[in-house]
């Protein structure tokens, strides 16, 4: 329920959590709108999708995921624009190699043996970078982008959809055979 996400106050969160949702009742503030804009200048960017006619299409609906990071003594607010992706089908390929975690103990482990360093690094908005779509997706383009009466043909994933992380991995695998 919404309303009692509200309730809560920023003492009640545990110092464990580092980043947090923000409520709709703050998505007017300064922050939230330069975060928005941000994310549209980053879809704009990497080439993400391309405005089209709706011509009686219909599109897939977005929403927008917006969080906050406290980093330090400043707080950093990221918007995602992510599509409804329960909304499309189910047959496309949407599988992606994860680690196990008996994987994961395996590298823990020759790290150790061999006296290595172990280190993580982020992709920024990952799933904007991945590889070209290969089917066609529509979508609502969100009110923040000035594009009334018109719809988005992805060119690339969206967060959310279902093959997002599958064309993000057939990217970087594509990167890493080139090295």
């Amino acid at each position: 329920d919404r309303h009692e996400w509200e309730k809560v106050e920023k003492e009640d969160v545990p110092e464990e959590a580092f980043t947090t949702i923000v409520l709709w009742s703050e998505h007017g503030t300064t922050a939230v709108i330069e975060a928005k804009q941000k994310e549209l200048e980053l879809l704009r960017f990497y080439k993400v999708y391309k405005v089209v006619k709706a011509e009686g299409r219909r599109g897939m609906q977005t929403m927008w995921v917006i969080t906050k990071k406290d980093k330090g003594e400043t707080t950093v607010t990221k918007a995602r624009l992510c599509a409804k992706g329960f909304q499309e089908g189910d047959n496309m390929y949407k599988d992606s190699p994860t680690v196990s975690r008996v994987g994961l103990r395996l590298v823990f482990g020759i790290a150790v043996a061999k006296g290595w360093k172990v280190g993580a690094i982020d992709a920024k908005s990952a799933f904007l970078q991945g590889e070209k779509m290969t089917r066609e997706v529509l979508i609502k383009p969100p009110s923040e982008a000035g594009d009334k009466g018109k719809l988005w043909l992805l060119l690339k994933c969206l967060y959310g959809l279902k093959d997002a992380p599958r064309m993000w991995w057939l990217r970087l695998d594509a990167a890493l055979k080139k090295l």
